[in-house]
């Protein structure tokens, strides 16, 4: 009998490695892109990002000739939501012009459209907003609203909700 468990385990497993593996093979032939991929995307533009607040805030106290220290809270809550504002329009704008962000060229990727017929297509200026939107509050929320692309199929919240995936370009 512990015999035919074991048989019966191996099985499973050989099944299940099989299955993951034709999962990667569906993702490849449609030209989706890896969750490493896309999370490396996302680190290069975020330290873009980085970069141009350091640069904002640098300019901002240099013009105001203060300090750092001089910050206060009535200073810090105006700046912090422009610079807000400055991420979301970075993001909304590059994927409303091509579908790619700076961190997306530089891995040759691209947010589409997947309800268009011309697969290369990028997504429409309410698709790009909406994916926006839902990639912010996601964030906000700790990453909640990415936690589907962990699954077998790798979609995210907001490509899910906004109908766009991103390819290799």
């Amino acid at each position: 009998m512990e015999d035919l468990r074991r048989m019966e385990t191996e099985e499973n497993n050989r099944l299940r490695t099989a299955m993951r593996e034709q999962a990667r093979v569906d993702v490849a032939s449609s030209g989706e892109v890896g969750r490493m991929t896309r999370l490396a995307a996302l680190c290069a533009d975020w330290a873009i990002l980085s970069a141009l607040s350091t640069m904002i805030l640098w300019a901002s106290l240099r013009v105001a000739d203060a300090r750092v220290q001089d910050l206060s809270l009535a200073a810090l809550v105006p700046l912090t939501a422009f610079l807000v504002l400055v991420g979301f329009a970075y993001f909304l704008m590059f994927t409303v012009g091509n579908g790619q962000t700076p961190g997306k060229m530089a891995l040759h990727i691209r947010v589409v459209d997947a309800t268009a017929p011309d697969a290369s297509q990028p997504p429409s200026p309410r698709q790009a907003l909406n994916r926006t939107l839902l990639a912010a509050v996601s964030g906000f929320l700790l990453g909640i609203g990415f936690i589907p692309a962990l699954g077998e199929r790798g979609i995210a919240a907001p490509d899910r909700f906004t109908q766009t995936r991103t390819v290799r370009a």
